[in-house]
């Protein structure tokens, strides 16, 4: 196996988070805020147990594999977003990113567990979600990963599962039903 390509399938597997220190992402967030007073430094990535999804802005393997012998990250997770977007045109912009299919179902969660309403702004999402880093966390994914249609009593329930860390780092979920 070529060793840039499994350098690519490597990194792809690993998150922001675990690709830059803490550090390196606070510093970045500060001058990102310095140069772009309007905007919101966010991450969005594929969630870790997403199939189905493509990755946002990911680029062609022959680049990758020249990106990681320069000891370069090869896809894009970080954006810039303006503060007065709401939540609702993120959602949008994603679905069009990504070439969804109007019927198809996807999420978009902050931090890996909060739905915002559409109407939210990225301003407001930001002053109660952002990260000690500075950074907006967000993932998406298909209905399949978060959630299951279930039969109970003749009446179907939508069932989401919201997997959280607590603060022992322990993956946990919320379930939420709709009748």
């Amino acid at each position: 196996m070529n060793v840039a390509c499994s350098m690519a399938d490597n990194i792809h597997d690993r998150s922001f988070k675990q690709r830059r220190s803490f550090a390196q992402r606070k510093c970045d967030v500060e001058n990102i805020l310095e140069k772009y007073t309007d905007k919101i430094p966010c991450v969005i990535e594929r969630y870790a147990n997403e199939k189905r999804l493509p990755r946002l802005d990911s680029i062609p393997e022959e680049s990758a594999r020249q990106c990681f012998a320069n000891g370069k990250s090869c896809f894009r997770s970080k954006f810039l977003v303006a503060d007065y977007l709401t939540f609702g045109e993120l959602l949008r912009t994603i679905r069009q990113r990504l070439e969804l299919h109007p019927e198809q179902a996807f999420f978009l969660l902050v931090n890996q567990r909060v739905m915002p309403s559409n109407t939210m702004t990225m301003a407001e999402i930001y002053a109660n979600e952002k990260d000690q880093d500075g950074y907006l966390y967000m993932v998406y994914a298909t209905q399949d990963v978060f959630g299951a249609i279930t039969d109970l009593d003749d009446s179907t329930r939508f069932v989401l599962r919201i997997p959280f860390q607590n603060s022992h780092s322990e993956e946990q979920s919320v379930e939420t039903c709709k009748e």
